[in-house]
């Protein structure tokens, strides 16, 4: 079976129906496909690549090489030619270009440290925080739902003890987990940690000095009246959707295909 960029769109879906719900007896044991299936083709049954020559991106590497091993552990065998200079380079570095493998691409648009990441994010963090831990917190989080107030109610006891565990939660939650840090800069680590704790301590103060008209609220609008943003509900709610109309029948045919 070979898949190529001049394979319509339907028989590359075709291929990957076929291949996803083969009989155990189907002699087709093989796929010979150009970086056409690189992006989104999660097949579970692909396990062993035999990758002919090196891709011209390190993106586009990792993108293709991992098409295997999608469920199971796989292997990838690397074809390299001695006679390509980079070819050879990645022969002869072969073990440290794997472990600078993740520096060696562009960075993502959005990221943990990209700007307003917390205001978008922590709402819902915080509201799943308490719908699935703290109102499981037998002495101050018995009486929490959905209702700001409740929360207000908890903020406000004399102990103290459901802001300190809300906030360790909070932090713990959307922290960088210890096994990665040394990745990252240290002094980006350190601003995004000052300006985490900064957020977590101003939606809880603001939850504490709840106003009267926030009283009635649930705690995703109360939340959204803190930081800007509601809790997100859906990829949807990550952007203004921009509707997408095809041009003409063969568009349209190309957009159902996506959509199946």
């Amino acid at each position: 079976m070979l898949l190529d960029g001049q394979t319509p769109l339907d028989d590359i879906l075709g291929a990957i129906h076929h291949v996803e719900n083969k009989a155990p007896c189907d002699p087709m044991r093989h796929i010979v496909a150009t970086s056409v299936v690189s992006h989104g083709v999660d097949i579970s049954e692909l396990n062993f690549m035999v990758l002919d020559g090196w891709p011209a991106s390190t993106a586009e590497y990792i993108q293709s090489s991992a098409r295997s091993g999608r469920t199971q552990p796989g292997i990838v065998m690397s074809i390299l030619s001695a006679g390509k200079l980079f070819e050879s380079g990645v022969f002869l570095n072969f073990g440290d270009y794997h472990f600078f493998l993740d520096k060696l691409v562009d960075s993502v648009p959005i990221n943990r440290f990209a700007p307003n990441v917390l205001q978008r994010t922590l709402p819902g963090v915080f509201t799943a925080v308490v719908y699935n831990w703290a109102k499981f917190q037998h002495g101050w989080g018995d009486g929490l739902n959905r209702s700001a107030s409740q929360l207000h109610k908890a903020l406000n006891d004399a102990t103290g003890i459901a802001r300190q565990k809300l906030r360790g939660m909070l932090i713990e939650a959307l922290d960088v987990p210890p096994i990665v840090q040394s990745r990252f800069d240290i002094r980006v680590l350190g601003a995004f940690r000052k300006q985490l704790d900064e957020e977590v301590n101003r939606g809880l103060h603001r939850l504490q000095n709840l106003s009267a008209a926030n009283a009635d609220k649930d705690l995703g609008t109360a939340l959204e009246s803190i930081y800007q943003f509601g809790p997100m509900r859906s990829f949807r709610d990550i952007e203004n959707q921009v509707e997408i109309s095809p041009l003409d029948s063969k568009s349209a045919h190309v957009l159902h295909a996506l959509g199946r």
